[in-house]
């Protein structure tokens, strides 16, 4: 991802496990981050960031995102398809957001 993120393949926290439990299999799950002061400079230059979730999503019918800007700042939990949630990501990752942490699970198979 480059010198300014890093994508770390780690163990899925309790309190995140918990949260998803009611919306998707949680062990089956995978669970990345992405860190670095990169993501601060996603506005000049995020694309190949975006593709890279955007293609990591469509790939798999069960997943989940979590944003969380602040440590452990979670401010909403909701279903979404692909595209929304890359619209998530994006709004929140500009200079002037006030971000707000989400986790957003995939949307059940019979509604897609």
């Amino acid at each position: 991802m480059g010198s300014a993120c890093a994508l770390l393949q780690t163990e899925t926290p309790q309190y995140i496990r918990r949260i998803l439990e009611p919306l998707i299999d949680v062990d089956r799950l995978t669970y990345f981050v992405i860190r670095g002061d990169g993501l601060d400079l996603f506005e000049w230059g995020g694309a190949p960031l975006m593709e890279f979730v955007r293609h990591q999503l469509e790939a798999n019918a069960n997943w989940a995102v979590v944003f969380q800007p602040h440590s452990d700042q979670i401010d909403r939990v909701e279903r979404r398809d692909v595209e929304a949630t890359i619209e998530a990501l994006k709004a929140n990752l500009k200079r002037e957001a006030q971000r707000q942490g989400f986790v957003v699970a995939s949307l059940p198979r019979a509604s897609r």
